[in-house]
């Protein structure tokens, strides 16, 4: 499997990178060269970030806890929940 951790693969990596020129047509989606890169640089980033910003709200976590309560029947157990 590749890793950026090998310098074989990082460097093929690099390469590859270095020759997107913005032109390009996606081969799927609908997201530009631009948009593409902005997505894989955050992505990459995300597992060294050390705390996230909480862009919640009182109302999403009012929302949240109730809809843990009617669809799992209590609390105990919902701090598991995964949230998007």
């Amino acid at each position: 499997m590749k890793t950026v951790r090998n310098q074989g693969d990082l460097a093929a990596l690099i390469n590859r990178i270095k020759r997107v020129r913005g032109q390009e047509q996606p081969l799927w989606g609908k997201m530009t060269v631009k948009q593409m890169m902005s997505h894989l640089v955050q992505a990459a980033d995300l597992p060294f970030r050390a705390i996230l910003p909480d862009k919640s709200s009182f109302v999403s976590r009012t929302f949240y806890k109730a809809a843990d309560l009617v669809c799992l029947g209590d609390a105990q157990g919902s701090e598991n929940v995964a949230r998007i």
